[in-house]
């Protein structure tokens, strides 16, 4: 199969599966990290499978496709400003090769993204976030399980790799 037909295919699929984890996880009460979290997942999979560019093509076409069918608007900020996009982040920076700088270029890029999302929330859509405690309480909780998603994050694709890629 060329690399244009693998990679379009590829990307219908985990799409469609991206689409419907983002379309939960903006609609259901419960378990909403977690429907991000693995709404997430599928970029890196198309970083392993193709390339970067396919996984950026990918990111942008769920990030589009979301915007015309998921119908609460405000679900969608977490995939499109934090989440989406991490999995092709997460492979620029674990090439650099001091592991403390990775830990603080990705710390700086969560914190970076959670501010965008709290701008355009508050901002662009108008809506009253309100916090039980203070911000920088909120945010070092934030940053403690980004590092624990980033964590799994890397044993999932570790285990992809080895019992799937590897097969083939």
């Amino acid at each position: 199969m060329s690399t244009n037909s693998r990679g379009t295919s590829l990307g219908g699929i985990l799409g469609a599966l991206c689409i419907i984890c983002i379309y939960f996880a903006s609609s259901m009460p419960t378990s909403r990290i977690f429907l991000y979290g693995l709404s997430s997942i599928f970029c890196g999979i198309m970083v392993v499978e193709t390339d970067r560019k396919w996984a950026w093509v990918f990111y942008g076409a769920t990030s589009i496709l979301s915007i015309f069918i998921i119908p609460n608007k405000a679900g969608l900020v977490p995939y499109i400003l934090l989440l989406g996009y991490y999995g092709i982040m997460k492979y620029y920076i674990e090439k650099i090769q001091s592991v403390i700088f990775e830990i603080l270029l990705k710390g700086l890029m969560f914190t970076a993204s959670m501010w965008a999302c709290y701008i355009f929330i508050k901002v662009v859509l108008g809506l009253n976030i309100s916090i039980k405690f203070p911000l920088w309480e909120f945010g070092i909780l934030a940053l403690a399980i980004f590092y624990l998603y980033d964590f799994i994050y890397t044993k999932f694709m570790i285990y992809y790799e080895t019992k799937f890629k590897k097969s083939r």
